[in-house]
């Protein structure tokens, strides 16, 4: 798949040691922790691969602010080799009381916490953090697989580090659906094993052997992605809800969100090759996902806030189709999405410019983040190109 593209490689790994990326840490504290405003900060993940790997960090912050968080808080005020170690990536920022109940919007692994008091979160009880998991991984895979891999193996621009970066991020959900069903499935534990290998030996290897490493890793990811999203759909119907075939057939059409098709008999076999065949012909990538993603949308839409409204304009369809199979499910997703609008909320009652919210949700509270970006970007940077290309 896509092997014979004639690639021009670009941002490649730069090896820093362990003691730099705990400068950087401290750096970013420094800076973080002058806020008044500031009640903590988490760093989450582990540096596993020094000159590979990133450090994310999450700012807990009170409800109100009672200064500005302004563009001197951005990452693209470091200088360029902490902007590396950060992946120009800005942090999570929530406020404590999403904080205490994160775990419901986005899994947090390894979390640790480097500033402010002692913060807690919430613990929840086993069946609860089924569901939770289950909706997170929903969306995980809606923004992501398997048109994620697709797009670098599709690319003559190929950005080598952040192919990196998503295989090694590809075993959070991978992992989370095993821990989740308890199920063990060996290729995924195959595939995860075989990043670590990748990464671990990038340093030592000669570029062909690199390339082709990743290039097959990336292919089998796809593969896997769709494997993933075929499980989730299983034991979604097996345990939260269905779908009602008598209702669904009064619907005409395909049932479309944004980009992402959602069809009744999803299949795990063709579904890339179905993805590859549309961009080939079209030139665009469209996800193609199993009808019961579909679920926690229409129910999010129909919730007063900021997630709900931006979700009904862009809905074509509002039947519901679905057979509940849990009784708390519409209530947990509720619970949930009151999460999102609260995060969103903070954004937008405190003015805050600085683009860090966590977005797989679709809402944006910062709209004008990416004209922002061009402007702050060096223009000789390969991303201000890319956005003036998206731009126009």
């Amino acid at each position: 798949m896509f092997n014979d593209l004639n690639r021009d490689y670009f941002n490649h790994p730069r090896f820093f040691d362990r003691q730099f990326y705990d400068s950087a840490a401290d750096k970013f504290v420094e800076k973080y922790s002058a806020h008044k405003d500031v009640l903590g900060i988490f760093l989450f993940g582990q540096v596993s691969v020094p000159g590979v790997s990133d450090l994310d960090f999450m700012v807990v912050m009170k409800d109100r602010l009672s200064e500005k968080f302004d563009q001197s808080y951005s990452i693209a005020t470091f200088d360029d080799d902490l902007r590396y170690i950060y992946n120009e990536t800005q942090p999570f920022m929530v406020t404590e009381k999403v904080f205490k109940d994160f775990w419901k919007i986005f899994p947090t692994y390894h979390l640790n916490q480097v500033f402010g008091e002692k913060l807690t979160q919430n613990k929840p009880d086993k069946n609860e953090k089924k569901l939770y998991n289950s909706l997170i991984l929903i969306e995980i895979c809606q923004n992501f697989y398997p048109v994620l891999f697709l797009k670098q193996l599709a690319s003559e621009k190929f950005n080598v580090r952040y192919s990196l970066l998503v295989l090694n991020a590809f075993k959070f959900p991978l992992n989370l659906f095993m821990q989740t069903f308890d199920i063990k499935v060996d290729k995924w534990i195959e595939l995860n094993q075989d990043v670590v290998t990748l990464r671990e030996g990038w340093f030592g290897a000669t570029d062909q052997e690199r390339y082709q490493n990743m290039m097959d890793i990336l292919q089998r990811a796809a593969q896997i992605s769709t494997d993933l999203l075929d499980k989730l759909d299983g034991c979604i119907k097996k345990e939260f809800w269905d779908i009602d075939q008598e209702k669904l057939k009064k619907i005409n059409g395909k049932i479309a969100f944004g980009d992402k098709i959602y069809v009744p008999e999803f299949n795990s076999r063709t579904v890339v090759e179905k993805i590859v065949d549309e961009f080939n012909q079209t030139g665009k990538w469209r996800s193609y996902l199993p009808l019961t993603f579909y679920l926690p949308i229409l129910k999010y839409s129909c919730e007063n806030g900021l997630v709900g409204a931006h979700i009904k304009k862009k809905l074509k369809t509002e039947d519901d189709f679905y057979l509940i199979k849990n009784h708390d499910l519409i209530e947990k997703m509720k619970c949930r999405v009151k999460l999102m609008n609260d995060h969103c909320s903070f954004y937008k009652n405190n003015d805050v410019k600085v683009n860090m919210v966590h977005t797989y949700y679709g809402y944006n509270p910062n709209p004008n983040r990416i004209k922002f970006y061009k402007k702050l970007l060096n223009p000789q940077r390969v991303l201000h190109k890319m956005l003036n290309k998206v731009m126009g």
